[in-house]
C-alpha cells in the first residue's frame, strides 16, 4: 500500500519525526476521523539501542497523555499532518523499527 497517498484512517499509527542533529521519532493512533481532521492519541515507544548515539523505535499499545484534533492537509505528495511547530507525521507506520539518533537527549 502507497502510504504516502492514502488517507490516514482510525486504527492506524502514524509517525512523525523531527529534530536534525538528533533526530526523534513519536508515534499517533488515529482514533477519530471526519472529513479533514483526524484525532491523534500519542503512544509510548521502545527503544532498542545498540550500543552507539543512535537506537531503532517501535510503537507500543500504551497511550500517553490525552487525545487532540488536527488538520489533514493534502499536498502533491499525499497528506501531512501539523502534529506542532516543528513536528509533522507525514506517513502510517508499517510496523517495522524506525531508525533514531540520540537517544535520551532530551
Amino acid at each position: 500500500m502507497d502510504t504516502t497517498k492514502a488517507t490516514p484512517q482510525v486504527g492506524d499509527v502514524l509517525v512523525s519525526s523531527y529534530g536534525y542533529d538528533a533526530t526523534f521519532k513519536k508515534f499517533y493512533k488515529v482514533t477519530k476521523r471526519t472529513a479533514q481532521t483526524v484525532t491523534l492519541q500519542q503512544l509510548n515507544k521502545q527503544l532498542e539501542t545498540n550500543g552507539g548515539p543512535s537506537a531503532f523505535a517501535t510503537a507500543t499499545d500504551v497511550e500517553v497523555g490525552t487525545p487532540f484534533v488536527r488538520k489533514v492537509k493534502q499536498t502533491s505528495y499525499g497528506w501531512v499532518v501539523k502534529v506542532s511547530d516543528y513536528e509533522f507525521a507525514t506517513f502510517v507506520w508499517d510496523g517495522t523499527a524506525e531508525y533514531e539518533t540520540a537517544p535520551g537527549w532530551y
